[in-house]
């Protein structure tokens, strides 16, 4: 029997790590899940093929009888939370995705039990996720729509050059479909491969693949998101210029800066389609996040209740209806001054034992950077679970 029980772990763990980048799900679609009655995806509690898998992994870990150590930080971080859905106007939403955060965490918890075994499964099940999501978001970009088929039930969503509000960009005036993969934005496509492919790296040590990082700047450069083409052009100078003699580091950073230089001009001189009210839309949205902050200091909005008040402090009800492209100024809207510092200092006995190196500063260099510009890390449940992964890594290594 309890050779049974660890091969069903083992499979839903595997299950789990696997379908991380798909998004097949069942969406639900009560009435708090609308705004001014228009259905909002990012409000709407979806169970995930992900979800089972996870949860077949958990009831079998607690049923080997896992402890939690619940202290005075647990209780705090309780009430906190409790006054944080008091504060919502849509508390079943903030019910939802507290819990969804209890998930996270739990995953990141259990990462000191089972962060070894994942980390080896990770070094076969990483090449897969890139190799899938660059096949997958190519095949989009040259068809100039979904795939479909198969890929379907992989969570690819349907859609086409003509769709209303799809990603696109232009190369010598030829229109062209930025690839999805199966993810919501090709920008959430990107941020996740360059930062698999960077976390693969660490956990592989000297022994590396050429094909992933190949597939890993196939699929960011399909994706077309321009920040991702920065950070992995960086991220491949480094590695290019990692360990050389002073002098001709020198002369390989000055050669790696004049061909950035080109490139970002031929970028700009061949490439465009790209939204052109993308940046002021962003700006707009973090005035008003500020505002909210500003009138919601202590206590915030409500977990995931940005888009339920955002039209409070919009000019334009026609703007998009999505969180804030800035994680730190999402957060601090949705939880306030003291619900930040709650989740702080519920990790804080961990957090303060890290020890980083300069490969981990770089991994955490990347979701910050991306963060700053982008929301999915908290908001889209790839990426989100990707993030629980790289903490629990970080914090369990």
């Amino acid at each position: 029997m309890k050779n049974l029980v660890e091969r069903l772990e083992k499979i839903f763990l595997i299950g789990f790590l696997v379908t991380i980048p798909t998004q097949l799900g069942l969406h639900f679609w009560p009435e708090w899940s609308k705004v001014a009655g228009i259905r909002v995806d990012y409000l709407s509690p979806v169970l995930y093929l992900t979800d089972i898998f996870w949860t077949g992994w958990v009831v079998l870990k607690i049923r080997k009888g896992l402890e939690f150590k619940w202290g005075w930080r647990g209780w705090m971080a309780l009430i906190l939370i409790g006054l944080n859905i008091l504060a919502a106007v849509n508390r079943c939403e903030a019910v939802y995705r507290w819990l969804r955060w209890g998930q996270w965490g739990l995953t990141v918890w259990w990462m000191a039990a089972d962060g070894e075994i994942i980390k080896k499964y990770l070094t076969k099940i990483i090449p897969i996720w890139i190799t899938v999501e660059t096949f997958l978001a190519v095949s989009q970009m040259w068809l100039g729509r979904s795939a479909g088929g198969i890929w379907y039930w992989l969570g690819e969503r349907t859609f086409n050059l003509n769709t209303l509000g799809i990603a696109q960009m232009s190369f010598d005036d030829r229109l062209m479909l930025r690839g999805y993969g199966t993810f919501s934005h090709p920008n959430s496509l990107a941020g996740f491969l360059i930062v698999s492919w960077w976390l693969w790296e660490m956990l592989k040590g000297s022994k590396k693949n050429r094909l992933v990082v190949i597939m890993t700047g196939l699929g960011v450069a399909v994706s077309g998101s321009r920040l991702g083409w920065v950070i992995l052009g960086v991220l491949w100078i480094y590695k290019i210029l990692k360990g050389r003699p002073l002098g001709v580091l020198y002369k390989r950073i000055g050669l790696g800066l004049v061909l950035m230089g080109i490139g970002i001009m031929w970028v700009g001189r061949n490439f465009g389609g790209w939204d052109s009210e993308s940046w002021e839309k962003r700006v707009r949205l973090s005035q008003e996040a500020a505002e909210m902050i500003e009138d919601n200091l202590w206590l915030g909005v409500g977990e995931g209740n940005f888009l339920v008040r955002l039209s409070e402090y919009s000019l334009d009800t026609n703007l998009w209806r999505q969180p804030v492209h800035n994680v730190p100024l999402l957060l601090v809207a949705e939880l306030g001054i003291l619900g930040c510092l709650g989740w702080l200092n519920l990790g804080w006995s961990k957090i303060k034992k890290i020890k980083l190196k300069k490969t981990d500063w770089i991994l955490v260099g990347i979701v910050a950077v991306t963060g700053m510009f982008d929301h999915y890390w908290v908001t889209l449940p790839q990426n989100w679970w990707l993030l629980a992964i790289v903490i629990g890594f970080l914090i369990f290594k």
